[in-house]
Parts: C-alpha cells; sequence; structure tokens
C-alpha cells in the first residue's frame, strides 16, 4: 500500500475547496461537492476536517499562511527599509493578483467575518492578518526615519495604516474593474505616490539620493494546481 501524504491531500482538498466555493459560495457548497472536486470519498474529507465551518476557516490560513519563508527571505534580502515595503506590497499584490477568479472566496471571507453567526476566528484571522502587515511596515518605516529617508515628523503607525489602505484601496478597485489592470503594477505606482510624500527633503531635493522601487524579489501561489480562472 502506498502511504498517504496526509498533507498534500489535506492541501488538495482545500484547493477543491476553494473551487467549490468558487463557484458556489459558502452557503450553498457542501462537503459531497467538495470531494467530488477533489474525487476522494466524502468521508475523507471528514478525517481532515470536522466541518464545512471548519474547512472554510481553515482555507483562510491555507491562502493567508502566518509564516511565509520565500516573503521573509525577500524583504532580508532588500537592500533598505524602503525596499522592504515595496516587497510586502508587491508580494500582497501578486497573491491577490494570482487567485483571479477564485478571488471572490476573500469577499466570502470578509462576509463570513461580519456575519451575526460567524465564531471568533474569523476576526481573529484578519486581525492577525493586518496586525502582522502594519506591524512590519511600520518597523521598516522607524528604520527609513532613522536613516534619513523619511521626513523625522510621521507617525509610523499611521503611515504603515495609510500603506495598507493603499494596497486594500487597489485591491477593490481592480476587482471592479474584473481584472483590466496589472493589480500589481497599478497598486506598486500608487504606493510610489504615497511613499515619495513620506520622503525627507533631502531626499526630495537628491541631497540623500532617491527612493528606490526596484520590482519586489518574491511571487507566490498557494493554488499549486494551474493557472486559475480570470477574475
Amino acid at each position: 500500500m502506498i502511504p498517504v501524504d496526509r498533507e498534500e491531500k489535506r492541501r488538495s482538498i482545500l484547493r477543491a475547496a476553494l473551487a467549490v466555493f468558487s463557484r458556489r459560495g459558502y452557503e450553498r457548497a457542501t462537503i459531497s461537492d467538495i470531494a467530488a472536486e477533489a474525487r476522494i470519498g466524502k468521508g475523507v474529507v471528514y478525517d481532515y476536517f470536522r466541518s464545512k465551518e471548519e474547512l472554510f476557516a481553515d482555507l483562510f490560513d491555507f491562502l493567508f499562511p502566518q509564516e511565509d519563508a520565500a516573503l521573509a527571505a525577500a524583504i532580508a534580502a532588500a537592500p533598505g527599509p524602503v525596499e522592504e515595503i515595496a516587497v510586502v506590497a508587491g508580494a500582497v499584490l501578486r497573491h491577490y493578483e494570482s487567485l483571479g477568479g477564485y478571488f471572490n472566496v476573500v469577499a466570502q471571507f470578509w462576509a463570513q467575518g461580519q456575519s451575526e453567526n460567524a465564531g471568533p476566528r474569523f476576526n481573529e484571522n484578519w486581525a492577525r492578518l493586518f496586525t502582522s502587515c502594519r506591524s512590519r511596515v511600520a518597523d521598516s518605516v522607524r528604520r527609513a526615519m532613522a536613516a534619513g529617508l523619511f521626513r523625522p515628523d510621521l507617525d509610523p503607525d499611521a503611515a504603515a495604516w495609510a500603506v495598507i489602505a493603499v494596497l486594500d484601496g487597489s485591491i477593490l478597485q481592480w476587482l471592479h474593474s474584473r481584472g483590466g489592470q496589472s493589480l500589481s503594477e497599478r497598486g506598486l505606482a500608487a504606493l510610489q505616490v504615497l511613499l515619495r510624500g513620506m520622503a525627507s527633503a533631502e531626499v526630495l531635493s537628491g541631497a540623500a539620493g532617491g527612493l528606490s522601487f526596484g520590482r519586489p524579489a518574491t511571487e507566490r501561489s498557494v493554488i499549486g494546481d494551474g493557472r486559475p480562472p480570470a477574475p
């Protein structure tokens, strides 16, 4: 008997769930639908997930993992704190872009998090995701200020909030444009406008060099089973 790689089996079920939730929506989707998509028995799904609710919550962690070794390595390789912000932003934007037609599942996460029947896990997941991103960006802002690249009067936490707001706004505009433009290109262009507004007088005058916005060095997609449908 060939041994089962439980982690890979779990991931294949999550990929199947992503496709089913995308097509049918959370309320209409069933465990039977997901099992059929994964070409396994319904009982196998229950071997890995106790309920549709648990599977849906685990799908959030699958799409937005707490630890991302590739992203961490790209941030560590960035030549400076401003480039670190660009790396984080580029990774976020291209990750959303990679979801393509599966993006509506993210909207379902938002809706489920606001539902009266939602458990605390969805709010905890969103809070963890945003807190982690803001903390990482705020740390880069502080170091950019210390290096004389950003204005000394900035509030690092407010600046980080603004960076995330630019990314979220770019994602929403891209969604409503039905993917008509490149999310990563337009989002990073918008971010550059914000970061230039945060630049120190020395940077703007050229006395301290310019702000560098190289193409972020990491690109990832958790789907892993071929190109997703267009949004």
